[in-house]
């Protein structure tokens, strides 16, 4: 069961929650050339997507080899990762990523339905770094459980937690 709408009033347009999901949307269609029926490039991934690995290892890439993610500095790989966005970039652009458009659109359901009501409780500017924080927070708590994955990290739904956890103390 999915919620639809809340019953909660606005003063407020919620004009960063629209302008989230707009980037997402252009990030999952313009960026990662994802579509409807098929996911976005594993290329794309890899570059913009955050890799604990690389998070926990300064200066160490990931990159495809086959059907793999290898990782320099790992056991057994040789040789250096083609140059890639830094991974201070990554930690931001992987929350504006998505893996399917089921995935991009489960995390902006619940994006506008809830997001509204927290960004008109805290205001524009704290919404932007609440959310922005939760993304964060939920990639490094992700990195503090597996510090040596090489699989990337994708999505809104880090930030899209902390929207909810902020929607449930309204």
């Amino acid at each position: 069961m999915f919620p639809l709408k809340d019953n909660i009033p606005t003063d407020r347009t919620p004009i960063l929650t629209i302008a989230f999901i707009v980037i997402n949307v252009l990030a999952y269609f313009l960026l990662q050339r994802g579509g409807i029926l098929s996911g976005p490039s594993d290329s794309g991934v890899i570059d913009y997507g955050a890799i604990p690995y690389e998070i926990t290892n300064p200066g160490k890439q990931c990159d495809l080899a086959g059907e793999r993610v290898l990782c320099e500095g790992q056991p057994g790989v040789s040789g250096e990762a083609d140059e890639q966005p830094a991974t201070i970039i990554t930690i931001f652009t992987s929350m504006f990523m998505h893996g399917s458009i089921l995935h991009l659109g489960g995390n902006m359901l619940f994006l506008w339905i809830f997001g509204n009501n927290v960004e008109d409780s805290m205001g524009h500017v704290k919404f932007v770094a609440f959310y922005l924080l939760g993304g964060v927070a939920a990639l490094l708590i992700q990195t503090l459980i597996d510090p040596d994955a090489a699989i990337p990290t994708i999505g809104a739904s880090g930030a899209v937690a902390a929207v909810l956890g902020g929607y449930i103390l309204l």
